[in-house]
């Protein structure tokens, strides 16, 4: 059954793409012909493929990015870090000084401790959804930088269309502009 809905969206991919090629060369106007099995041939049609995640992982936008958030995010996970070491610190010696203590002493104490647990919670609740939009509206602001150096590279070279690598089954030779991408991306 997985192994179905994954060739379904292989297929899905597929036939969109080839919609986009004939919308393409539709618009292109006579400058495409088929042949008897079907094949699409486009004169003066140039098509490139992106590696996105290796941009992603190449372009020194992601690097800042990267030091930025962990910049911003450090002293707060040290804090919630700290604290931590401190409730397991006053657990254990609860648990040394535990048949030492009365009840009421000990309930207290088991009371503090709670509500310290219950801050740290939020406090890392909190920390989770702060990163979790820190790197969502950084992510797309680097896919942005991407998207627009892209879009300038295929109009200088002229491309008709720019697909995602992963949802092309046969790139052929020298169509891959990643490269040529993260470069641009190294010089801004």
């Amino acid at each position: 059954m997985r192994k179905k809905k994954h060739n379904h969206k292989k297929n899905s991919a597929l036939i969109l793409i080839i919609i986009l090629v004939l919308g393409v060369a539709a618009v292109l106007g006579g400058k495409y012909w088929q042949n008897w099995r079907g094949v699409l041939f486009v004169h003066d049609f140039k098509i490139a493929v992106l590696d996105l995640e290796k941009i992603f992982q190449e372009a020194p936008q992601s690097a800042l990015m990267r030091d930025k958030i962990n910049d911003q995010f450090s002293p707060r996970k040290d804090h919630i870090d700290s604290l931590q070491k401190n409730i397991d610190a006053e657990i254990a010696d609860l648990n040394k000084t535990n048949t030492s203590l009365k009840f009421k002493e000990r309930r207290k104490i088991l009371l503090d401790i709670d509500k310290k647990e219950h801050a740290l919670s939020k406090m890392q609740m909190d920390l989770h959804e702060d990163l979790a939009a820190m790197e969502k509206t950084s992510i797309e602001t680097v896919v942005k930088q991407i998207q627009d150096v892209t879009a300038d590279l295929a109009k200088e070279e002229s491309f008709s269309l720019v697909l995602a690598k992963n949802v092309v089954i046969y790139p052929g030779k020298n169509v891959d502009v990643s490269s040529q991408v993260i470069d641009i991306l190294k010089k801004e």
